[in-house]
């Protein structure tokens, strides 16, 4: 569902990221660790069809994103971690915007009900009165509602509490098992080891490592293995 062959971007000389290859297979969902600037966001905006790349492809769902982004952006959804919703719709409303949309008629009250009940939100709340917590909720089950063969995840889950996030990550392996192909990037893998098997490293702007995503493991020991080995994995 995600193919990515010898990605590169450059900025005022400098190589952001640099032979990039990943893949995300259907019914897959990869986590996509790495420190702080290391290229992460950048990685998934491209993937997005938001920023271009200097180099390299990118297939979504067998679509050229990068020839075709209009048919490539149908395929997925990317959910950031600063949602820039609306202060003034109600929960509801966004909802109903974010299916109607991308054209979903076929039993949209149904999703947009279990969209609000996996948020625990009411329709008439209004986004402007939300905390960004429940700003991420309402993010994320709207990507759910979706029901996109793709979802790009940045930092999806930071700002979701404890009580709330293992219902997430059900919902979210629910939609791995249907078929759909899941990447995120995130710090923290508390919970996922369930939903992700597997953990790629992105280090300098380079996948340094893909390995096994054993249940409870740090990520601070992932990071720090990587570098002390400064080997690079195989995809």
């Amino acid at each position: 569902m995600i193919r990515v062959r010898q990605l590169s971007l450059k900025r005022r000389g400098a190589e952001l990221l640099s032979g990039i290859d990943l893949d995300v297979t259907r019914g897959e969902a990869l986590a996509l660790l790495g420190t702080n600037g290391c290229g992460r966001t950048l990685l998934l905006e491209i993937l997005a069809t938001l920023r271009r790349p200097t180099g390299g492809t990118v297939e979504i769902g067998g679509i050229d994103a990068l020839r075709e982004q209009s048919r490539a952006r149908r395929e997925l959804c990317l959910v950031e971690a600063e949602p820039g919703l609306h202060p003034e719709l109600t929960a509801g409303e966004y909802l109903e915007f974010c299916l109607e949309s991308r054209g979903i008629d076929e039993g949209r009250r149904r999703r947009l009900s279990e969209g609000l009940r996996l948020a625990e939100l009411a329709p008439e709340q209004l986004i402007g009165e939300l905390s960004p917590g429940l700003c991420q909720r309402l993010d994320l089950a709207a990507a759910l509602a979706l029901r996109t063969p793709v979802l790009l995840l940045d930092q999806a889950l930071t700002k979701i509490d404890p009580l709330a996030r293992p219902r997430f990550v059900r919902a979210l392996e629910k939609r791995r098992t249907e078929g759909c192909a899941i990447l995120l990037a995130t710090h923290c893998l508390v919970g996922l080891d369930g939903l992700c098997r597997q953990v790629a490293v992105l280090q300098g702007g380079r996948i340094v490592a893909r390995q096994a995503l054993a249940p409870g493991q740090d990520p601070g020991r992932i990071l720090a293995g990587v570098s002390r080995d400064g080997s690079e994995g195989s995809e």
